[in-house]
């Protein structure tokens, strides 16, 4: 059974790309032929250029907003302004750049590349699954659902599947007379926030699963090909923010006062901190991996950088993200380790002083793990003629 997959997986960024890797090794192991759809559109590969359009990001920022304010014009200047200062770093850039692209190369079963809306997707697949990833936020999508993430081709006659999809912060609600129309031959939806998938639930008419991120339904010890094997000359703490604030700031300079050890800041844009560290920008999905191994500590307010961190059973503490902490208190409460979130100063020594009790998560991880394997099971292994659900 062939089973494309489309996604996010071109992203400069190693959780998009990971849990593609992660849901493309788990059909394998099921015995399935899973083909990653080469989608790349314009309007979304420019934001990874070596030298990056500011006008581009501008346009990106304008459209998605619902107000056309004086402070939004401001906001857009800055934007103008850092993407052209930005492009200071195309070294950088540039050999970050490779190292995403061997990984899809080498790592990836793709299709042939696709680059605009106008393309069709291929229709030799017996189903297609939508997701992982934010692939219905249309602030990701030019501003609107980009309708290749509904598997809509002409003439597809395979079932339609959608597995830890993300609306991210979008106003369900609001949507909910197109999200009807885009979903309903789906014969299976889940996502990755329990959050969405009520509100879906209630607006579909219909159950809505939540599941695991895809890089959770693979085992450890997989990953470890893509670990540099040589330790670091010196222990570090490791740092990857998505969301710089005083919280993050300050729970790094605590961890280190009291580890007096050095830091190691791979997030996208370098954090400020007083303390002793260095910056590390050309990060590549490896690199990633073989950080988050190797630290003695990790901080961080990413999705991803907590549940590798909880793979690789590292001590680690969460900050809070500000938009973004849903999937990540899930993600918490389902592996038993709520301690570890810092909300605000007042529980910083609290998250530090939490041992984590990795035999235990361990096993949490693995009933986790059974419900996503689960629901690929049932949806791809159905017999019902994808006609019943239109």
């Amino acid at each position: 059974m062939k089973v494309g997959i489309i996604t996010f997986h071109f992203a400069h960024n190693s959780g998009a790309v990971l849990q593609c890797w992660a849901l493309q090794q788990k059909l394998i192991e099921m015995g399935f032929e899973p083909e990653v759809i080469d989608y790349q559109p314009n309007y979304h590969k420019g934001r990874y250029a070596i030298i990056r359009n500011p006008f581009l990001f501008v346009h990106n920022n304008w459209l998605i907003s619902t107000e056309k304010t004086p402070k939004k014009f401001i906001t857009s200047l800055s934007i103008f302004i850092k993407t052209i200062l930005g492009n200071r770093k195309f070294s950088s850039r540039k050999k970050q750049q490779y190292k995403f692209r061997d990984f899809l190369i080498n790592y990836l079963h793709l299709s042939p590349e696709m680059l605009s809306m106008n393309d069709s997707i291929p229709l030799n697949y017996d189903a297609i699954i939508c997701g992982s990833d934010q692939i219905w936020n249309i602030n990701l999508t030019k501003g609107s659902f980009d309708t290749h993430y509904f598997a809509k081709t002409q003439g597809f006659k395979g079932i339609k599947i959608a597995y830890a999809a993300s609306v991210g912060e979008l106003n369900i609600s609001k949507h909910a007379h197109e999200l009807t129309i885009l979903l309903h031959d789906f014969i299976n939806i889940s996502t990755r926030e329990e959050k969405s998938a009520l509100q879906l639930s209630n607006i579909l008419h219909r159950t809505v699963a939540t599941v695991p991120d895809p890089t959770v339904l693979i085992d450890r010890n997989q990953y470890n090909k893509f670990i540099e094997s040589k330790s670091p000359e010196k222990p570090y703490i490791l740092v990857y923010s998505l969301e710089n604030s005083s919280l993050l700031k300050n729970t790094i300079e605590f961890v280190a006062s009291k580890m007096q050890l050095d830091v190691i800041d791979m997030s996208p844009i370098a954090v400020k901190l007083d303390t002793n560290h260095i910056h590390v920008s050309d990060i590549g999905p490896k690199d990633f991996l073989s950080y988050i191994y190797h630290a003695r500590y990790v901080i961080t307010n990413s999705f991803h950088g907590t549940v590798f961190s909880h793979i690789l059973e590292k001590p680690i503490s969460v900050v809070s993200h500000t938009t973004r902490n849903t999937r990540i208190a899930d993600f918490l409460s389902a592996c038993g380790t709520l301690g570890t979130l810092i909300y605000s100063d007042e529980n910083i020594a609290d998250s530090f002083s939490n041992i984590i009790n990795y035999k235990e998560v361990s096993s949490k991880l693995n009933i986790y793990r059974q419900t996503g394997e689960q629901f690929l099971t049932n949806s791809l292994k159905s017999k019902q003629n994808r006609s019943d659900f239109i």
